[in-house]
């Protein structure tokens, strides 16, 4: 269990969501430039901010919908169009205002977030590798650890935290990405992906659609 102060404020949504939303116009303004093609094996590094929402199908997707996250992930090309990573990210989905609790408040689904630090191999191929704004496709496979966050009121007037851990289960994803190259080892880099998650512990099939943004750094010369 871990507590904090009544007053702190929670993780601004709409912030997150003005800083995707600006990042997003700054990639898509910008005009095609010349090659910024990297050699085999360059190794490349970054980090995004993104949101998103469960899929309304499950237990899961009836009780929890939008929230945010951030992502840190490695990269190295095996060819000048593919390239091989590993990704870590911890996502969050808020409860549905509209879905009510039940009587005691501490069953499985009465928790009000769902949180889950995702580990991923990640496979990336990349079309008109030798312009500065590149699409690719991603395709991801691994393990997350889902977490149930409980908030309630203590006697000292703070606000506490109880954490439970239904199982750890299997990720597949799948993505569009678009990375825009402002110097040759700087990118902005964006993606939209499909998630599907299994589910311990809980009944029915649970998806997740994501949209990120942020940057990526080459090692290469």
């Amino acid at each position: 269990m871990r507590s904090t102060a009544a007053n702190q404020k929670p993780f601004s949504q709409r912030c997150l969501l003005a800083v995707l939303m600006l990042l997003a116009g700054l990639v898509i303004g910008v005009q095609n430039g010349q090659a910024y093609e990297h050699r085999r094996d360059t190794p490349s590094v970054g980090g995004k901010v993104q949101y998103g929402a469960l899929g309304t199908e499950g237990d899961w997707g009836e009780i929890f919908r939008w929230g945010g996250g951030v992502c840190i992930n490695v990269r190295q090309y095996i060819a000048r169009s593919r390239a091989i990573g590993l990704s870590f990210e911890l996502q969050t989905f808020n409860r549905l205002g509209t879905v009510p609790k039940s009587a005691e408040g501490t069953e499985p689904l009465d928790a009000d977030e769902l949180e889950t630090q995702i580990l991923m191999v990640d496979y990336y191929i990349y079309m008109q590798r030798k312009r500065r704004r590149t699409p690719y496709v991603v395709i991801s496979g691994g393990f997350y650890r889902p977490q149930l966050m409980y908030r309630f009121i203590d006697a000292a007037g703070n606000v506490s935290e109880q954490v439970s851990y239904p199982g750890e289960g299997f990720v597949l994803r799948t993505g569009l990405g678009l990375e825009y190259f402002l110097k040759r080892n700087f990118s902005i880099d964006s993606t939209v992906s499909g998630y599907y998650f299994s589910t311990p512990g809980v009944s029915g099939i649970t998806l997740s659609g994501q949209a990120s943004i942020g940057i990526l750094f080459y090692f290469g010369r």
